[in-house]
């Protein structure tokens, strides 16, 4: 059958046959004739039908391709009239169902329909088996069991299902489900060694549960092991070796502690190492690295100590300021830790005590720098304001001025009483005020004394001497005084030290006698009296000079004579106290040195005639005896050096013929310091390699 283009090809409907059959066929522009098929046509149709259906009226295959190419004239919505040359209702049925199984089986024999429903047919069969090969089966729901009714073998399976979980509970649950099992029963003996199982597991969760740390959880899942089983014979034991290894732990820690708090790191330290000899893992691989963290934390906290006492006992101001950062950070958690907090105050207060000492030198800015760095952990921040206002105050009243004093007496005024400075305050501001009162007192003297007259000079004394000794003035006060003073008494003396200068110009004894005694009228303290005292020292050193100046003369020319003792003996006569006699008595001890050396040197000059190396020996020690200072100290140096090369020559002949242990011994008597020593020395090693000393 031909279809219009783009109508989609679909199998023919029942009503769509039959309304094909009813329509007359057009051929060659004339209507077709409806006709009854013959029973031989009906024969020679095929079966199409399904069993059990039956189909009256049949038409040959040729005949029903006709009608297939016959055009189809769409039904127009009301009934057919009834027309004798139009089949029955019940043969319009019949043809419907024949056309429609007709071309169900042609398209049922085409081989792509059957080739797709065969791999339709094959997948689903392979998926099916699949899915009934990896299906489980029902796992029990063990939590909703009934178990009093439940069987021994839900019991078991359900018990293995528990301790698998690998907790104390799932074990003790397990336990529990197969212990009622009675002893007759098929799987007592799997159940009996599934409980000892489980009872080992029990005891091994507990030394699991030692070794990562839970003692209590330990020791209570260990008691929880059944009586009857062979596990629970190592309870007991197992126990008390949990708790003598936590004892012994416990008691290493706490001695660590204590060490600790004691700041002593190193046997603290050798003391934490007993852990890693401990059968746990808790203590050997978590607590003992907490302890070493623990313990070099500490080390560095007690180094921090250390350094702060140290500043404190010579630091800087800078060493405290850092000590105090560094004690500051040590954590609250630390074991020295409250000696920290004991530390800070003291750092506080030599810092304080720093600025203190630079106050008290009036070095006022390095005060209110050291002030000012005190860092706010001390706690300080009132006593530091308060230290920086009276610092501040004492450093505008250096300047003297009457504003500054003024301004210094009102800046320690804001110290508040009952502050710890406060009573100073008051005592500075007491000071000031009576120094402004000596500061007027002094300038009205000034003014007074600057006139020159007598009587307001001494006034301006008078005012001066008011200002108490006490006060900061007082040294002014006392300067002026001496001045006014020195002026008034100069002006008195100066005649009278003028008229003795006058007096000692004549330079005679009686002239001198006279201006010593005219000086002798300036009193002393007077501001002339130094001035005159020199004077009259100068003028008596020249009626000494005077005086004994002959005699002095005379001794020089006697000691020039030789006659050195006659010298000596007018020299004597100069009596002390007068500036002749300390020039006397240098002279006096050079003439006796040189009368000495005079005595000495004949002695040794007797003694080396003798010839023999004592000899010699005894006249060099004669000659050194010859003081440095006398005349014949260069003669007598001479004969030394002459001595002593006789000496080495006396040892050079005894060793040329033979006598090395002689030579050796003379030559040793050469004393050092003389022109021959070096060459007796070398003499003397030549001649001990001779004889092979």
């Amino acid at each position: 059958m031909t279809r219009k283009q783009g109508i989609p090809n679909r199998p023919d409907r029942p009503e769509d046959a039959a309304n094909r059959l009813r329509q007359p066929s057009q051929g060659k522009g004339t209507p077709a004739r409806s006709r009854n098929f013959s029973a031989p046509e009906a024969a020679a149709a095929p079966e199409l039908a399904p069993p059990r259906t039956a189909i009256a009226p049949q038409q040959s295959r040729s005949e029903l391709s006709n009608q297939d190419d016959r055009p189809v004239k769409r039904r127009s919505g009301r009934p057919p009239s009834a027309d004798r040359n139009q089949p029955s209702d019940s043969a319009k049925s019949d043809s419907a169902k024949t056309v429609f199984w007709a071309n169900l089986q042609r398209r049922l024999l085409d081989w792509r329909f059957i080739t797709i429903v065969g791999l339709l047919l094959s997948g689903g069969l392979t998926v099916l088996s699949l899915a009934f090969l990896f299906k489980l089966p029902a796992v029990p729901n063990c939590p909703s069991v009934f178990w009093p009714l439940a069987p021994a073998s839900l019991r078991l399976h359900c018990a293995q299902i528990a301790a698998g979980k690998e907790t104390v509970k799932d074990l003790l649950e397990a336990i529990e489900l197969v212990k009622s099992l009675p002893k007759d029963h098929p799987l007592y003996p799997e159940a009996s060694r599934l409980m000892e199982q489980w009872a080992t597991d029990l005891l091994n969760l507990a030394e699991k549960s030692f070794q990562e740390g839970n003692i209590q959880e330990a020791v209570n899942a260990a008691r929880k092991v059944p009586q009857d089983s062979s596990a629970y014979k190592l309870v007991e034991e197992r126990v008390k070796t949990w708790e003598k290894i936590w004892s012994e732990a416990e008691a290493i820690a706490q001695k660590v502690e204590d060490l600790l708090r004691k700041q002593n790191w190193r046997q603290a330290s050798l003391e934490a190492t007993k852990l890693l000899g401990l059968e746990n893992e808790y203590w050997q691989t978590k607590k003992y690295p907490e302890i070493t963290q623990l313990i070099a934390t500490t080390r560095d906290d007690i180094t921090k100590l250390g350094q702060a006492q140290r500043a404190i006992d010579r630091g800087t101001a800078d060493d405290l300021i850092k000590a105090v950062e560094n004690v500051a950070s040590i954590n609250d958690k630390s074991y020295v830790y409250q000696d920290a907090q004991d530390m800070l105050p003291r750092l506080g207060k030599r810092l304080m005590e720093l600025a203190e000492y630079a106050a008290e030198r009036r070095n006022f800015d390095e005060a209110l720098r050291i002030a000012n760095r005190i860092p706010d952990q001390l706690k300080l921040k009132q006593d530091v304001d308060d230290f920086v206002v009276l610092v501040g105050a004492q450093s505008r009243a250096a300047k003297g001025l009457e504003v500054d004093l003024e301004d210094a007496i009102a800046q320690v005024q804001r110290i508040g009483a009952g502050r710890p400075l406060y009573d100073r305050a008051q005592r500075l501001a007491s000071r000031w005020q009576a120094e402004l009162t000596a500061l007027g007192q002094l300038n009205r003297a000034r003014q007074l004394a600057k006139s020159g007259n007598p009587s307001e000079v001494q006034q301006a004394i008078a005012e001066a001497s008011q200002i108490d000794a006490s006060s900061a003035r007082y040294g002014d006060a006392r300067k002026l005084i001496d001045e006014v003073t020195s002026q008034t008494q100069a002006a008195a003396d100066r005649p009278i030290l003028d008229q003795a200068d006058q007096l000692a110009a004549a330079g005679d004894v009686a002239s001198l006698q006279a201006a010593i005694a005219q000086a002798q009228q300036i009193q002393s303290g007077r501001s002339l009296y130094q001035q005159a005292q020199e004077k009259i020292r100068r003028w008596s050193d020249q009626i000494v000079r005077t005086q004994y100046q002959p005699t002095i003369d005379n001794a020089d020319s006697l000691a020039e004579s030789g006659d050195l003792e006659s010298a000596i003996a007018q020299l004597e006569q100069i009596p002390p106290g007068t500036s002749a006699y300390d020039t006397a008595q240098a002279k006096i001890e050079k003439f006796r040195s040189r009368a000495q050396a005079e005595q000495i040197l004949p002695r040794a000059v007797e003694r080396a005639s003798g010839g023999t190396p004592d000899a010699l020996v005894e006249a060099i020690g004669l000659a050194r005896q010859v003081p440095g200072s006398s005349p014949l100290r260069s003669q007598a140096s001479q004969a030394v050096d002459q001595w002593s090369q006789q000496i080495l020559d006396i040892a050079l002949g005894q060793a040329s013929s033979g006598d090395f242990p002689g030579a050796i011994a003379t030559a040793q008597k050469v004393p050092s310091g003389t022109v021959a020593y070096g060459q007796a020395q070398s003499q003397i090693s030549q001649w001990r390699r001779l004889i092979g000393q």
